[in-house]
């Protein structure tokens, strides 16, 4: 439609160039020729040309119509075309975004299916697994029945065994008040290590070396030295070479006399099972008693009755015992100075006398 219009346009154009030559030339023709005849048909001409041109002009003006209706009909379809082309870009952009949404669809689907094959495969392994459960399950619930079946066994048993169990409970609580009513018959003595005993001991020895170096290595007068019957008596009672001198061997012989002095004297007086004032007709060791001599003698056979016995009359008589045991005390401490005290110095003698006191 558009190639027919534009080659009327360009026809008319052509024609219309012509008759404006040939009006031109036979312009020229009548200024050059004196013949009336030919300017009445030049005229006649004329007129004819223009009722041609008039007629041209009137198609001129129907084609120019036509030609504008044409251009108009022209951009309204371009400017369908346009709108047909944008439409047709913004669907084929959208059939992009379809494309693309569909790709995506597919992979989305591609990824479900292998998801739903992984799930298969998952579910096949479990369903495994659950029957393995489920043989499992049945086997423990054998074990719990069995378990159930020992369990009420057992419950019967214990039912039997807390039965015996109050027997057995209210025996022993006839059994823990006769006990009771036993130990408050005694006292606790403490059965200690022969370790222990000797470090006791040595601790008293120590002490007992420290006041007899302190006191013993003092010189004596010459009148000390000189009473022979005091020197006498001392060696009957000691029963150790004991020289009349300030030598050091006479020093060293006070030390060990009073050591030894003393050690007799704990082992009669105070280290002793339990003490007991003998009476008076009593014709025994100083220091021993029947009772005592007789503890001594069970402790090497019996020693837990031993240690009983000693504990049931410890608890007879804790009073005295602890009496007992100072006045023996003292009675050692005053033994001790009668004997050896007269090898010290008259200023030391006091003193000598309260450190042989101190417990």
């Amino acid at each position: 439609m558009a190639s027919e219009v534009a080659t009327q346009v360009v026809n008319a154009q052509e024609v219309g160039n012509r008759d404006v030559a040939n009006f031109f030339e036979l312009l020229r023709t009548l200024a050059s020729s004196p013949s009336t005849a030919w300017i009445d048909q030049v005229i006649k001409d004329n007129e004819s040309m223009k009722a041609n041109v008039k007629e041209k002009q009137d198609d001129h003006t129907s084609l120019v119509r036509v030609i504008t209706n044409l251009r108009i009909e022209l951009d309204t379809e371009a400017a369908k075309s346009k709108a047909a082309i944008s439409q047709s870009e913004a669907a084929k952009a959208k059939a992009d975004e379809l494309a693309t949404e569909i790709a995506g669809a597919k992979k989305t689907i591609a990824d479900k299916d292998q998801k739903l094959q992984e799930d298969a495969n998952t579910i096949t392994t479990l369903q495994g697994n659950v029957e393995a459960l489920g043989k499992d399950v049945q086997s423990r619930d054998d074990i719990i029945k069995q378990h159930k079946k020992q369990q009420e066994s057992d419950n019967t048993r214990i039912k039997e065994l807390e039965a015996s169990l109050g027997t057995t409970k209210a025996e022993l609580e006839v059994k823990l008040n006769q006990l009771n009513e036993i130990q408050s018959l005694s006292c606790q003595v403490v059965d200690g290590s022969k370790e222990f005993v000797l470090a006791e001991i040595e601790k008293i020895y120590s002490y007992a070396k420290a006041i007899a170096a302190k006191f013993y290595n003092e010189d004596l007068p010459e009148d000390i030295i000189a009473n022979g019957p005091l020197f006498d008596e001392i060696r009957r009672i000691v029963k150790i070479p004991f020289p009349a001198s300030n030598s050091v061997a006479a020093k060293k012989a006070r030390i060990a006399a009073f050591l030894s002095l003393l050690g007799s004297r704990l082992a009669d007086q105070i280290f002793l099972p339990f003490y007991m004032s003998p009476p008076a007709d009593q014709d025994l060791p100083n220091g021993v008693d029947s009772i005592a001599f007789m503890l001594s003698d069970l402790s090497f056979s019996d020693p837990k009755r031993e240690l009983h016995l000693r504990s049931v009359l410890l608890a007879s008589s804790p009073d005295e015992q602890r009496k007992i045991a100072h006045d023996r005390a003292d009675d050692i401490a005053n033994e001790i100075f009668d004997i050896l005290g007269i090898l010290l110095n008259t200023d030391s003698q006091p003193q000598f006398n309260h450190d042989n006191s101190t417990p």
